[in-house]
């Protein structure tokens, strides 16, 4: 990146100042500062700022070139999977694209209209076999995740396939939430109330398994960790988790991107902690 002319001229007035040399000639302790020996309208302050703009000038150049450069070389080579996933974010629904381009005519739009275009509000984008699987998802008015409508999901669908590298074989995913449910033995503090406990250890296992990040791992380690750090609980034991009803060994990519978790699907038993016991 270019640096401003003020800097590049603090550079040349530094070396100067240094420069034993110099020194000699114009009578100056080596180190001492430009301004403390010479004035803003000397001829040596001139002539360091008309350098340091014609080095303004090429170090700008050069950033305009190497950015022509990159720009080149993102057009012809084959995009990545954080490429995908960025268009899948960028995606503007109702919106057409410019001619022989990726992005969408957005003239006269404000804003707001904008932003109420972007569907999708989450997205993932990885090689699966020789297919690219882009998972997306959509957000409810309280701020929850859901798939996007048919339509729009049509018009994605219609989208990666104008904007695609040749020869990519893209698999949309937009499903809702995969369903998780748990079985889980609680021991907690003789002096807590079981009820407050297990309402807990509930809240805990949904903020645990509904906040992951898109996309991210569910572990069952983790889960017990997150209601052994519930007030009162002591020590807790995973008896079975599941996915849309089919075990978990250990951990687990939600195929939808995300989770959903109810009530009826955790179940806790809870059980005084004997501080006594052996």
């Amino acid at each position: 990146m270019a640096r401003t002319i003020e800097e590049i001229k603090a550079a040349i007035a530094a070396d100067f100042m240094s420069n034993t040399g110099a020194a000699e000639i114009y009578g100056f302790t080596p180190g001492e500062k430009f301004t403390a020996r010479f004035s803003k309208v000397s001829v040596e302050n001139t002539l360091f700022y008309i350098v340091a703009c014609a080095v303004w000038v090429v170090e700008t150049l050069f950033d305009t070139h190497k950015s022509d450069v990159e720009t080149r070389i993102e057009q012809l080579l084959p995009h990545t999977t954080r490429w995908y996933r960025s268009k899948a974010l960028n995606f503007l629904y109702g919106y057409e694209l410019l001619r022989d381009s990726d992005e969408f005519d957005t003239a006269g739009k404000s804003e707001a209209d904008i932003e109420a275009a972007r569907v999708v509000k989450y997205a993932v984008a990885a090689e699966e076999g020789s297919k690219l699987v882009i998972k997306v998802a959509g957000e409810s008015a309280y701020g929850t995740r859901e798939p996007i409508t048919a339509e729009a999901c049509n018009a994605l669908s219609d989208y990666f396939a104008e904007i695609k590298d040749a020869g990519v074989k893209i698999e949309l995913v937009n499903r809702p939430a995969d369903t998780y449910g748990c079985s889980l033995r609680v021991w907690y503090n003789p002096t807590a109330d079981a009820d407050t406990v297990e309402q807990a250890c509930r809240a805990a296992i949904r903020e645990y398994v509904e906040n992951l990040p898109f996309n991210g791992r569910y572990t069952n380690a983790d889960l017990v960790a997150r209601v052994c750090e519930v007030t009162d609980v002591v020590t807790a034991q995973l008896s079975w988790a599941t996915v849309e009803g089919v075990d978990i060994d250990g951990y687990h990519y939600p195929a939808a991107g995300y989770f959903t978790v109810t009530d009826d699907n955790i179940s806790i038993t809870t059980e005084t902690y004997d501080n006594e016991q052996v």
